[in-house]
């Protein structure tokens, strides 16, 4: 049962949120939950009142309207996107094919990056749980630092390619 106190630190006692819940022995998440979800009293005959004017602030809102009208205009521009890459398309395929390239590399990127860190973070805790050897340790690691700089150098290479091409395409 939880019960309302002023002392924070009884000992062999949990404190949540100025609440002294049982003892540590007998204390489990699951269990405090149920019982904190018993013992505190809710009231339901406002719930719905209060639900229903939250609901209508938050719908009476000039925000909301605004996200609404912005993403009304987003979804009329995504409209004529199949027309914009036909056009594109027809004025210079190479030009859009090397953009959808560069793009498609440059959005997969990060993602193998990260991806790539979590194999050398993997590998670094696997070696310090196995007591390795610094060398094992080392040639445990090494593939996923190359991976890592591979990665690195795809993506200035992107990112050069990518300069190197609207200077190329879009003489301004």
């Amino acid at each position: 049962m939880i019960k309302k106190t002023k002392q924070l630190n009884s000992p062999g006692m949990r404190v949540v949120s100025n609440y002294r819940v049982g003892n540590y022995a007998n204390f489990s998440e699951n269990n405090w939950a149920k019982n904190f979800k018993r013992d505190i009293p809710l009231d339901y005959a406002n719930l719905e009142e209060k639900v229903t004017e939250f609901w209508e602030r938050l719908s009476n809102s000039e925000q909301i309207s605004q996200a609404n009208q912005q993403f009304k205009i987003f979804i009329e521009a995504l409209k004529s996107t199949p027309e914009t890459i036909q056009l594109v398309w027809s004025a210079n395929k190479t030009s859009t094919m090397i953009s959808a390239g560069l793009s498609l590399t440059e959005g997969v990127l990060p993602i193998l990056k990260a991806w790539a860190g979590k194999l050398i973070i993997d590998s670094v805790t696997g070696s310090i749980a196995l007591s390795a050897l610094p060398a094992a340790g080392l040639r445990q690691v090494l593939p996923f630092l190359a991976l890592e700089l591979d990665l690195v150098m795809v993506s200035s290479i992107s990112g050069q390619l990518r300069i190197y091409y609207n200077k190329l395409f879009n003489p301004s």
